[in-house]
């Protein structure tokens, strides 16, 4: 998985790009994800051809609560170098993965 910082710019200019190729579904409604892709999803909203229903929906992961309610840790991953933060983010999505499995 790559991770890609993205400006404020090249942010939009990617949901643009996301919009046309869902543009090619005729979508009735877009749901963002309220912790981690409503922002996304707003954004690609405006830029769709044709406008459609918009909602979001909040959901987690059960460990989420458990690692929010330890401030330790979130104040340590707020101090770690930023290519560590990416290595520890890759690491979650993969043993996502495999869990799911």
């Amino acid at each position: 998985m790559k991770i890609i910082k993205l400006t404020d710019e090249s942010f939009y200019d990617a949901c643009t790009r996301l919009a046309i190729e869902i543009n090619k579904f005729n979508p009735e409604v877009i749901i963002g994800i309220e912790t981690g892709g409503a922002e996304v999803a707003r954004a690609v909203l405006e830029s769709l051809a044709e406008k459609c229903h918009f909602a979001t929906i909040k959901i987690q992961r059960k460990s989420t609560n458990t690692i929010k309610s330890k401030g330790i840790v979130r104040a340590l991953i707020k101090r770690l170098p930023e290519f560590i933060v990416r290595i520890l983010r890759m690491y979650e999505m993969t043993a996502s993965e495999i869990k799911a499995k």
